[in-house]
């Protein structure tokens, strides 16, 4: 039987599925960007990437939230 991870290692599991699922972005690609915390731990450091010149891509959100977190001041999309 499988032990429950602490809420301290799912927080941690999730931002290295977020950081792992940024590694597949390319610039000029059309993203969709989904819903729940490990999507929006991905689009906040996929708005710091796009800030720093990393990427220049298009987005589309598939929730008010995400859409909101992608509204933030700083995001260019």
């Amino acid at each position: 039987m499988k032990a429950t991870p602490s809420p301290q290692q799912l927080k941690h599991e999730k931002q290295l599925a977020a950081e792992a699922a940024l590694r597949w972005v390319r610039s000029g690609m059309l993203l969709g960007l989904g819903s729940g915390s490990t999507a929006a731990l991905f689009i906040s450091q996929l708005g710091a990437a796009v800030r720093a010149g990393q990427y220049q891509i298009q987005a589309v959100a598939t929730s008010l939230a995400s859409e909101a977190l992608a509204a933030k001041p700083g995001f260019r999309w």
